[in-house]
């Protein structure tokens, strides 16, 4: 199986449900106004939004790159090249699965990504379209969905697919190793948290409760 996985600011908005949590998200990526708001939604996956929340306290988003990104499937992120902040997320150890809420991967669903029972830890995706392969294991539930600037999303530079090599991102030269055979790749440039936001949308965003069947897609999402 193959595996998941600055300027302006992207920010985080951590709510209760009636609240809003969001991801103002500034990026690299050169379309429109390069961001992205991501609503987070706790009553679809607690355990998943309240990782990710601590996730931009710390500001594990700041310059974190999209190591993967396949056209038509997803657009993955969650490797530090800050070794150090890495290697403190790693010692944070995993969170257990959320119970699934069946909520369909659509066109700009987030999750976790992961590879085994129990298994999220930093890694997440965004879906590039609807993903009907996606949901059936257990630490693929979605926590949040894109709900402005999903044509940011699709300018994410798709060029160098899954050819990123995620140990290598890990190493001590992995800001060299990138500049040196990746220099599209593109990136959040920075996250900030903001709390109590109205909400615009609600856990209600996706209208769909429960994933259609669909054959598995030839791609795995949930490998880290």
């Amino acid at each position: 199986m193959r595996s998941l996985m600055g300027l302006p600011s992207l920010l985080l908005v951590v709510v209760a449900s009636a609240d809003r949590i969001v991801l103002e998200c500034h990026t690299s990526v050169n379309r429109a106004d390069g961001n992205l708001t991501i609503e987070l939604y706790p009553e679809w996956a607690p355990l998943g939004v309240e990782r990710a929340i601590a996730l931009a306290e710390d500001g594990f988003f700041s310059n974190l790159p999209f190591f993967r990104a396949i056209p038509h499937f997803l657009i993955q992120f969650g490797i530090q090249l800050d070794a150090a902040k890495q290697r403190h997320w790693q010692h944070q150890g995993n969170i257990k699965d959320d119970p699934s809420q069946g909520i369909p991967f659509t066109e700009g669903v987030v999750s976790f990504a992961g590879y085994s029972k129990d298994s999220r830890s930093t890694h997440l995706f965004i879906t590039l379209g609807e993903q009907r392969g996606l949901g059936s294991r257990p630490w693929e539930v979605a926590i949040g969905k894109v709900v402005r600037g999903i044509d940011v999303v699709h300018g994410i530079y798709t060029g160098y697919g899954d050819q990123v090599q995620q140990g290598r991102l890990q190493r001590s030269d992995a800001v060299q190793y990138v500049a040196d055979n990746f220099p599209k790749l593109d990136k959040f440039e920075a996250c900030e948290v903001r709390r109590n936001t109205p909400s615009t949308a609600g856990g209600a965003a996706l209208e769909a409760a429960v994933p259609q069947e669909g054959a598995p897609l030839g791609e795995e999402a949930g490998r880290q």
